[in-house]
């Protein structure tokens, strides 16, 4: 939909807003963005103030302690517990949307590494890599 890249001064917040100012003109039908940790309380309160989205934040569940854990458990069975807060790598929902578009883009020799010197020209090339991508996807299907 749209691609902003800035200097790393910028904090995650900072550089949501820019990206996403002004979209929901562009895009009316969307209701819903998900977001990670990194884009909590005042980036959240800002989208859904100013482009009247919904804000969902995808984390890891935080496992129930005490007494309240024994309800957890009972309430959801041992099985559906053990594996909801079982520790190591979980798949994470959603996150995979993200992590699969920045493999995509590794893949094209020019966003593998930190080639440019302009913020724009990287842009353009995402936008360039964005319209391959689907070129290439039409001419398979």
């Amino acid at each position: 939909m749209k691609a902003k890249v800035h200097e790393a001064s910028l904090s995650d917040t900072e550089g949501g807003a820019l990206l996403l100012d002004g979209l929901n003109e562009q895009f009316p039908r969307v209701e819903l963005l998900w977001t990670d940790n990194g884009y909590k309380s005042t980036f959240q309160k800002w989208v859904m103030k100013t482009l009247k989205w919904r804000v969902e934040c995808v984390k890891h569940p935080i496992e129930p302690q005490g007494e309240y854990a024994q309800l957890v458990r009972d309430f959801l069975g041992d099985e559906i517990y053990d594996k909801r807060y079982a520790k190591g790598f979980k798949l994470l929902p959603r996150r995979w949307v993200v992590e699969r578009s920045f493999a995509w883009y590794n893949r094209q020799r020019r966003l593998s590494k930190d080639y440019e010197l302009l913020p724009e020209t990287s842009e353009a090339w995402l936008y360039l890599s964005s319209a391959r991508l689907l070129w290439k996807r039409a001419l398979l299907s």
